[in-house]
């Protein structure tokens, strides 16, 4: 019951969201349900140091935090917005907390709900699997019903037939349905499964089917 009680309050604040933020590699993704636009932010530290990800930045002096502000339209504190950060799967507590504290920072902080970035691959009700990465490693996980059972991650710099091989240990012979988000560009093209762009996952956030979807293991 406890399982079933945390996915329904996944799923109201889902369906109750104004914007959804994507924490990619490269840039910050912002998708406006409102308005159903999409703006992107770059992210572009001082230095490209392997292995640590470049929404570090956000702390930097450089970085301006009117520039979030600006894209949640305006002030947050006269209009309150309600924020899903999709962060991504390989995250530390102490990047999660980095972040949360940013959002609180950037105004937005109050009506902030983070989100693992493979838990809105696919419509909540689904069995499947997703892909995301960072710039550390591929993330694998099995979904179902908007709860994550089971992990496991591929170093960013092995080869696409490692990935693929743990894709199919995850799966263990079901024949799931693979999706990954189309929204940058992955480390090498990923052979398997179905990309879906930041405007397809809107969908799924607005509770429109995705399905049917080609994209299983073969």
């Amino acid at each position: 019951m406890e399982r079933t009680g945390k996915n329904m309050k996944f799923r109201r604040t889902q369906k109750g969201i104004d914007y959804l933020l994507w924490i990619g590699n490269d840039s910050i993704y912002i998708w406006n349900r409102k308005e159903n636009k999409e703006e992107r932010i770059d992210l572009s530290p001082a230095e490209n140091i392997p292995y640590i990800p470049k929404f570090h930045t956000v702390w930097d002096e450089t970085y301006s935090f009117d520039t979030i502000n600006r894209a949640l339209g305006g002030n947050p504190w006269i209009h309150i917005k309600r924020v899903m950060m999709a962060v991504p799967d390989d995250i530390t507590r102490i990047e999660r907390q980095a972040l949360t504290e940013f959002a609180l920072m950037a105004g937005i902080g109050r009506k902030l709900a983070l989100c693992s970035q493979s838990l809105l691959l696919s419509p909540l009700a689904a069995r499947y699997i997703s892909i995301t990465w960072s710039c550390r490693c591929f993330s694998i996980c099995l979904v179902n019903d908007g709860i994550p059972v089971k992990k496991s991650w591929v170093g960013i710099s092995n080869a696409q037939s490692d990935l693929i091989a743990e894709i199919k240990n995850i799966d263990s012979g079901e024949n799931l349905p693979v999706f990954y988000p189309q929204i940058e560009e992955p480390p090498f093209p990923i052979k398997i499964g179905v990309g879906l762009s930041l405007k397809r996952l809107a969908k799924s956030l607005s509770g429109e089917s995705i399905f049917p979807l080609k994209g299983k293991i073969t």
